[in-house]
């Protein structure tokens, strides 16, 4: 991958590589910065964290720690200080990179842990111990993505990819490498997709959003040619809406969880797949990035996308792969999406969540004795919301939790309907019913 991104830099030095409001950078500016900078960080093999918000520091790091062969983090300054402290101490990160302003490196206690070589990258999910779960993303892994990647968007060299994932959601490996891999002038923003881009890569939540204004139409983004959505459910009456108003413009709905590497699979949505009786397909069974099937009714992803694995072991892989937890069907050289087979995992505007977690950070709180989280559902079936039942003191009222939450869980964990209860649904089998 570093030489394809070396490779663009000699072809196109003086193009605008990357793009985040005001601020942007060559492809010349970015080789010669990575470099630099990689020159201070040899010498280590423990991974670094990357903190900050879309600033061109965020790329430069990110490509340093591949030079230099240390596995990054990626860490949105929307996380809590507490968490990312978790994370240093998971992970071993023995340094850190500030990128809000300039880049500046701080040391750290760490001394790396159990890492296999070859790691890319790091990136932690909500976790069901009630702490962050840390996946490592072997280079090989990312390059067959990056491969597979190009099949599926079929971009050339003058495309402008827009993304508004943040570096911390896995989702932004495909803005990133696709991007600058083929030489292309990646734009990243918040909310509002730039009217230059061809292409565009979000959550369906996004597109959704996006669908409701006016001004998001064919006469406002003349150029956009290519929508990707990926991270959770398409809905039917958003891809409509969207095929609809934006006609001749590809819609693809990607599937992959972030143990294998952004996506895996992927479809080009039909007028067919929206009066079809199923969901709208995740993929095309004969064209994926690594052998996907169904074992026992669950997805099942094996090959060099599954290569990875978490910090702590355990979890999903084995048999040379990743059990994905998700219930799926194939029919028809289509993959179909059915739900999550554990209900205390959920997805929730593109970011997978353990409502366990919650829970833990919950009951931490002062004054609480114990809670559930359960997620509200649209008619739909897509989570709108979180809410939790707490049993607490009087003196503990919904804003001091949320308070405290905030320092320690990130601002789309955090529920925002918080209710004191006198006692808490259980099952049956004795465990709390939150969730499904």
């Amino acid at each position: 991958m570093l030489s394809r991104i070396f490779a663009a830099a000699r072809r196109f030095p003086d193009k605008t590589a990357y793009i985040y409001e005001n601020n942007s950078i060559t492809y010349k500016e970015l080789q010669e910065s990575a470099e630099r900078l990689a020159e201070r960080l040899k010498g280590g093999t423990a991974p670094v964290i990357i903190y900050g918000h879309k600033s061109p520091g965020m790329i430069i790091s990110i490509l340093a720690c591949l030079i230099c062969e240390r596995p990054y983090i990626p860490c949105d300054v929307c996380i809590p200080h507490e968490r990312i402290r978790r994370i240093a101490e998971q992970s071993g990160a023995d340094t850190l990179a500030d990128c809000r302003s300039g880049i500046e490196l701080i040391r750290l206690n760490g001394k790396g842990c159990n890492i296999p070589p070859h790691t890319a990258y790091i990136i932690f999910t909500s976790g069901s111990t009630g702490s962050p779960k840390g996946i490592y993303i072997l280079r090989k892994s990312l390059e067959r993505f990056i491969s597979y990647g190009e099949s599926v968007y079929r971009m050339n060299s003058s495309a402008v990819p827009g993304g508004h994932a943040l570096f911390s959601f896995d989702l932004s490996v495909a803005d990133i490498y696709l991007s600058l891999c083929g030489g292309r002038t990646f734009h990243a923003f918040d909310r509002v997709p730039p009217q230059d881009i061809t292409a565009l890569t979000c959550t369906p939540t996004f597109l959704r959003m996006c669908l409701l204004s006016g001004d998001f139409s064919p006469e406002n983004y003349p150029s956009l040619r290519t929508v990707l959505c990926c991270g959770e459910v398409l809905q039917k009456t958003t891809a409509e809406k969207f095929m609809t108003r934006f006609k001749g413009t590809r819609l693809i709905n990607a599937y992959g969880p972030s143990e294998c590497c952004c996506f895996v699979s992927a479809h080009d949505v039909t007028c067919e797949d929206i009066t079809s009786p199923r969901s709208v397909p995740v993929g095309d069974t004969e064209h994926t990035a690594s052998p996907v099937s169904i074992k026992n009714g669950e997805i099942f992803i094996g090959g060099i996308s599954a290569a990875g694995g978490y910090l702590d072991g355990g979890g999903g892989f084995g048999d040379g792969g990743y059990y994905t937890g998700d219930s799926g069907n194939a029919a028809e050289g289509r993959l179909f999406f059915n739900g999550r087979i554990n209900g205390r995992m959920i997805k929730y505007s593109g970011y997978r969540i353990e409502l366990s977690e919650i829970e833990e950070a919950i009951r931490r709180a002062e004054g609480v004795a114990d809670c559930t989280v359960s997620p509200v559902y649209d008619e739909k079936g897509q989570v709108t919301m979180l809410k939790a039942a707490v049993i607490s003191d009087c003196d503990t009222g919904a804003a001091q939790i949320k308070n405290y939450l905030a320092r320690h869980l990130p601002a789309y964990m955090i529920p925002k309907v918080i209710e004191r209860t006198e006692s808490l649904d259980v099952t049956p089998n004795g465990k709390a019913s939150g969730g499904q």
